[in-house]
């Protein structure tokens, strides 16, 4: 018997990056929908990259992008083709705190565990989306594969989600204001000062303003400043998304090798969440000691 590791597309973790890492993760795909054009991410037949950088293109057009929850049909599905191999599920999802992939996906492990009589597959809340979550999935991922018990996996992996932090700045606030997180007053105002906010993924999995400054180059080096200030070893990996903003990805990337941080990845922004903090955004993922933060209003 063995443990499976399965996730969502908030995952930040495309089909290409699983390859060229040899991680044995399934990534339930979750529908986007953009000008009349409907994508399941992520297919194994989408161009993650490309299709990142179409959709990002026409959010700066000004097109509305839905995206939608992960089938509990899929997900129910595939956990019982692993399980009917004789295997053990753990479901990372995205936060709780911004998704409803979550709760579908404990319902669904109460229900199996029920109806086995044991305990088959549970639901783990990464508390943050993009490569946070992808980050717990690949933790849990490592764990199986060193072949420690379905219970330990879990134990281990939710005492992780505790450490892994999530910062990011947004290019506007006009997307985060149509999801209704930041007043559409406060978004104009900012704007008119070209105020950037920089948000956290909070110990709640929620979002939420730490700080403002003034400026993008100043987002970005308070960016760098909270990750030098907060990562627990320098030496482990760090990774750099960005919604269609790579010249500020490697701008802070470099600004961290400065710092001696060298390990490094960057990516575009998975589609999923980033539809919701739009073009320009700029998010760093990494373990700390713990998710806390301080926090102030904008």
């Amino acid at each position: 018997m063995g443990v499976r590791i399965f996730t969502d597309a908030g995952s930040n973790l495309f089909a290409s990056y699983l390859k060229e890492n040899d991680l044995a993760i399934y990534v339930l795909p979750m529908p986007l929908q953009i000008g009349g054009e409907s994508y399941l991410c992520y297919e194994d037949s989408i161009d993650a990259e490309k299709l990142s950088a179409h959709i990002y293109a026409e959010m700066k057009q000004g097109k509305a992008v839905k995206t939608s929850l992960p089938s509990p049909g899929l997900l129910e599905e595939k956990a019982r083709e692993e399980i009917e191999k004789g295997n053990q599920v753990v479901f990372v999802s995205l936060s709780s705190g911004i998704s409803g992939s979550c709760q579908s996906g404990r319902l669904i492990a109460s229900a199996l565990n029920e109806e086995k009589g044991r305990d088959v597959m549970a639901t783990i809340d990464s508390k943050t989306a993009g490569f946070g979550e992808g980050m717990v999935a690949i933790y849990a991922e490592k764990l199986a594969k060193q072949g420690l018990p379905f219970a330990e996996i879990v134990a281990k992996t939710t005492e992780y989600v505790e450490r892994v932090r999530s910062e990011f700045t947004v290019d506007t606030l006009k997307y985060l204001a149509a999801t209704g997180r930041i007043s559409n007053l406060k978004a104009v105002l900012a704007g008119a000062l070209m105020i950037k906010p920089l948000l956290y993924g909070s110990e709640e999995g929620k979002i939420v303003v730490t700080s403002k400054v003034v400026g993008r180059k100043a987002a970005i080096k308070r960016l760098v400043q909270q990750v030098v200030g907060n990562i627990k070893d320098k030496t482990s990996k760090v990774y750099i998304a960005h919604a269609a903003a790579k010249e500020d990805a490697e701008s802070m990337k470099e600004s961290l090798k400065e710092k001696g941080i060298e390990n490094v990845e960057i990516a575009f922004y998975d589609l999923i969440t980033g539809a919701h903090v739009g073009p320009g955004t700029l998010a760093v993922f990494y373990e700390g000691e713990n998710r806390e933060v301080k926090r102030s209003l904008l």
